[in-house]
C-alpha cells in the first residue's frame, strides 16, 4: 500500500515535471520564434537605414560638386566680362582645382572648359591634336540643356583612363562650358559600406549604368543597352521601371527583397537581401537557441531552488533594514524633541516671570544650549541625507591649513580652561597652502576635537599635522587628534562609524558625527583610522592622498575662518565708523520674524541705525531715499532673491561699491559667495559674537576704502 502510494506520488511528480518541461520548451520556442521574427525585421530595417545613409552621402557628394561648379562659373563669367585672357583663366582654374582637391575632397580633380571657342585646362594635361572637346560628353550634354548644371554619366577620362563623372554647365554667353571632373573612387566604396549581410548593394545612374558595385568589373556596365541577359540585367530593368521602396524579386532560385532609394541626381541606391540565406541562418540560430535554452532552463531551475533557500535571508535583511529605518526615525524624533522640550519649557517659565536673575540666566543658558544642540542635529541629519543620496558637493580651494587647525583649537580653549585639559597643536613651521574643501575638513576636525574634549575629563589633547611629499606638487596630508581620555574597546571601534551609535549615553551627542566624517572622507579620497585602548586614550587619524599644495600667499584670510577674539561677555559700545560716524545698516528679509531677530541683535551689538525691508523691491526703494554703510540681505526670498538684489545694487552707480553681505542658512553658499559678488557671508543662526566680528570687518573694509 505504501509502495503504491509512493509510486502514485512519484508518477504525479513526474507528470507535473514533464508538463512543466513541455510548457517551458513551448514557451522558449515561441520566445525564440518571436526573436527570430524580430531579427528578420531588424535585418530589413538595417538595409533600409544603410540605404538612406548611403543615398544621403551620394547626394551630399554630388550637390557639393554642383555648388562648386555654380560658384566657379559665376567667377569665370565675371573674369571674361572684364577681359581676362586664357592664361588668367587657366591659372584661376588650376588654383581652384588644388584648393577644392586639398581642402574639400581629394576626388574633386581638374576644372576645365571651353571659353569663347577655346579649350582651357586647369591641370597640367595637354590634349593631343586630335582631341576635340566639343565631341566630349561633358560639352555635348550641357549644351543640350543650357542654364542647368548637368551630371555627365560615367565615362573613361581621356587623360588618366580612369572612370569618372563630370559636372558641367553652360555659361551665360551660351557657347562657353565649364566642367569639373570627379573620380568615382569614393562613390565606388559606398556599395561596400551599404550592406554586409546576406546580399549585395550597388548604385545606378539615371541611364541604368552601374556606378558602384562590390564587384569592380560591373562598374560602368549599362545593362539597359547591352545584350547581356542574366540575373543582374533583369534586376536592373525591374529597378528602373519601379519607384522607390521595397519589392520581392526572384533571382534564379532565390527570393530576394530589393530596396531602392532615388538620389536627387536621379541615381538609385539599391540593396538586395537574399531571404533564403538570411532566414536559413536565423533558423539555424533557432535550433542552437532551443538547445541552449533547454540547458539554460535546467541551470535556472537549479538556481531557482537555491534562490528559494536565500529568500529567508533576503527577508531577514529587509526586516533588519526596516528596523534600522524605524530606529533612525525614533532616534531623530527623540533627539529633536529633547532640546525642543527644554526650549519650550524654559521659555514658558520665563514668560510667566522669574524674579531671581541667576535662575533666569540659567534658563537662558539652557535655551541657547538646546538651540545649538538642535541646530547641530539638523545639520548632521541633512549631511547624512546628502551623503546617503550621493549629493554632497565639495569645493576645493587653496587655504592656510595651519590657521584652520588653530581656529578649530581656539574654539575649544574656553572649555579646556574650565576643565583640567591641555590643548596642543603640533604643526610644521612651513606648512604650505593646501587645496582642500575647507568647510568639510573644518567640520571633520571640529568633530574629532569635540569628541576628544567630551571624552577626556582631564589630561591632554594633541593635534598632529604633517604633509609627506608625493608626485609633483601633490602630497599626503595626515592630521590626527590624540587624547588621554577614557579610550574605546577594540570591539566597539567599528560601531563608532555607524549612525546614531553612542558608547556612553551619559554624554550629550547625536551619534552621527563620526559616521558623517567617515563617509565624507571616503568621498574626498581619504581615510579615517582609530587606535584606542580602554583607559589609555584614543588616536583618530585622517589621511588624504594627492593633496595639491603651493607656497603660502599673502592674501587676506577668509573672514569666516578668522576669530576676532571678541568675548560675548564684552561691553558693547555703539558701532562707529572712521571720523566718529555711527554705522547704518539696511536689513532685507521676506520673513518678518527674521527681520525682528536680526534687527534686535544688531541694536544689541551697538548698531542703532537699522532699517528693515521685507523684499528686494522695498530695499531698492530704501536705497533711493538714503545712504547706508552696508546691506544684509537674505538669499532665498520670494520675488527678487538676494542674488538678484545684489545684481541690481551693483548696476547702480550710486551703490556699486556698497558692501553687501549674504545672510543665509545655505552652507553651499560658503563655496561661491565671492564669485557671485557679495562682500561677505553671515551664516544663520547669527549670534551677537558673530555680529561683533562683522562690525569689525566692516570697519576694516571702510578704512581700506578711505585709504584708497
Amino acid at each position: 500500500m505504501k509502495s503504491s502510494t509512493f509510486n502514485l506520488r512519484l508518477s504525479h511528480y513526474i507528470f507535473v515535471m514533464v508538463f512543466i518541461a513541455i510548457g517551458l520548451i513551448t514557451a522558449v520556442f515561441f520566445v525564440f520564434n518571436s526573436f527570430l521574427n524580430r531579427a528578420k525585421l531588424d535585418a530589413i530595417a538595417k538595409a533600409e537605414a544603410d540605404l538612406v545613409i548611403a543615398s544621403s552621402k551620394i547626394e551630399h557628394f554630388i550637390l557639393r560638386a554642383e555648388t562648386i561648379v555654380d560658384i566657379t562659373a559665376k567667377t569665370i563669367e565675371y573674369m571674361m566680362k572684364n577681359g581676362a585672357g586664357d592664361d588668367e583663366l587657366k591659372k584661376y582654374l588650376f588654383d581652384q582645382s588644388i584648393v577644392y582637391r586639398e581642402s574639400i575632397n581629394k576626388n574633386y580633380t581638374a576644372m576645365y572648359g571651353v571659353f569663347k571657342e577655346k579649350y582651357v585646362d586647369g591641370s597640367a594635361w595637354s590634349p593631343p591634336p586630335e582631341y576635340d572637346p566639343k565631341q566630349r560628353p561633358w560639352y555635348i550634354l550641357p549644351m543640350a540643356t543650357p542654364g542647368k548644371t548637368v551630371i555627365v554619366p560615367p565615362y573613361v577620362d581621356a587623360d588618366t583612363g580612369a572612370m569618372i563623372i563630370s559636372i558641367s554647365k553652360v555659361l551665360a554667353d551660351g557657347i562657353s562650358v565649364l566642367a569639373h571632373d570627379i573620380r568615382l573612387d569614393e562613390i565606388e566604396t559606398f556599395a561596400d559600406d551599404l550592406y554586409h549581410g546576406s546580399g549585395f548593394a550597388f548604385i545606378l545612374d539615371n541611364e541604368g549604368r552601374i556606378v558602384s558595385h562590390k564587384n569592380r568589373a560591373e562598374i560602368g556596365r549599362n545593362y539597359l543597352t547591352s545584350d547581356i541577359d542574366n540575373h543582374m540585367s533583369r534586376l536592373v530593368k525591374q529597378i528602373i521601371r519601379s519607384p522607390n521602396g521595397s519589392q520581392t524579386i526572384t533571382l534564379g532560385k532565390d527570393d530576394c527583397i530589393v530596396f531602392t532609394n532615388r538620389v536627387p541626381c536621379n541615381w538609385r541606391a539599391v540593396v538586395v537581401v537574399n531571404q533564403s540565406v538570411l532566414f536559413h541562418s536565423l533558423k539555424k540560430l533557432l535550433y542552437y537557441g532551443m538547445a541552449a535554452a533547454i540547458g539554460v532552463i535546467s541551470i535556472l531551475w537549479t538556481f531557482l531552488i537555491i534562490s528559494f533557500r536565500n529568500l529567508n535571508q533576503e527577508r531577514d535583511r529587509a526586516v533588519a533594514a526596516e528596523k534600522s529605518k524605524s530606529y533612525f526615525f525614533a532616534t531623530v524624533s527623540h533627539d529633536i524633541r529633547t532640546p525642543l522640550n527644554s526650549i519650550i519649557g524654559f521659555s514658558e517659565l520665563l514668560k510667566q516671570g522669574i524674579t531671581d536673575p541667576r535662575v533666569a540666566n540659567e534658563y537662558f543658558d539652557h535655551i541657547i544650549f538646546s538651540g545649538n544642540t538642535l541646530m547641530l542635529l539638523i545639520n548632521d541629519v541633512l549631511d547624512l541625507a546628502k551623503l546617503d543620496a550621493g549629493k554632497m558637493q565639495y569645493s576645493y580651494n587653496f587655504c592656510d591649513f595651519s590657521k584652520l587647525v588653530k581656529h578649530v583649537t581656539r574654539s575649544f580653549e574656553h572649555v579646556a580652561r574650565n576643565s583640567e585639559l591641555t590643548l596642543e597643536c603640533r604643526i610644521p613651521e612651513y606648512l604650505p597652502e593646501l587645496k582642500i574643501d575647507e568647510q568639510r575638513i573644518r567640520q571633520i576636525l571640529f568633530n574629532l576635537v569635540g569628541n576628544a574634549v567630551k571624552f577626556t575629563p582631564r589630561g591632554k589633547i594633541t593635534i598632529h599635522t604633517s604633509l609627506a611629499p608625493g608626485r609633483g606638487n601633490c602630497g599626503i596630508l595626515t592630521f590626527s587628534v590624540q587624547d588621554t581620555g577614557i579610550g574605546i574597546a577594540p570591539k566597539d571601534i567599528e560601531k563608532l562609524l555607524k549612525p546614531f551609535v553612542q558608547l556612553n549615553s551619559k554624554i550629550q551627542g547625536t551619534g552621527l558625527g563620526l559616521s558623517i566624517c567617515n563617509v565624507m572622507l571616503k568621498q574626498m579620497g581619504g581615510t579615517l583610522s582609530i587606535e584606542s585602548q580602554p583607559g589609555s586614550g584614543s588616536i583618530f587619524t585622517v589621511t588624504m592622498d594627492k593633496v595639491e599644495f603651493r607656497e603660502r600667499s599673502s592674501e587676506t584670510a577668509d573672514p569666516l575662518t578668522e576669530s576676532s577674539g571678541i568675548s560675548q561677555a564684552a561691553t558693547v559700545a555703539p558701532a562707529m565708523l572712521p571720523h566718529g560716524r555711527a554705522l547704518s545698516l539696511l536689513i532685507v528679509d521676506d520673513i518678518e520674524l527674521n527681520l525682528k531677530v536680526l534687527s534686535a541683535l544688531c541694536k544689541k551689538s551697538g548698531i542703532s541705525d537699522c532699517v528693515t525691508a521685507s523684499s528686494g523691491k522695498a530695499a531698492l526703494s530704501a536705497l533711493d531715499t538714503r545712504s547706508f554703510d552696508a546691506v544684509l540681505t537674505d538669499v532665498w526670498m520670494q520675488g527678487m532673491n538676494g542674488d538678484e538684489l545684489l545684481a541690481q545694487i551693483r548696476r547702480r552707480p550710486k551703490t556699486a561699491d556698497l558692501p553687501v553681505y549674504a545672510v543665509t542658512a545655505d552652507v553651499e553658499k560658503i563655496s561661491n559667495w565671492r564669485k557671485i559678488g557679495y562682500t561677505g557671508l553671515l551664516l544663520k543662526p547669527i549670534t551677537t559674537v558673530r555680529l561683533l566680528e562683522f562690525i569689525k570687518e566692516l570697519q576694516q573694509h571702510t578704512e581700506m576704502g578711505n585709504k584708497e
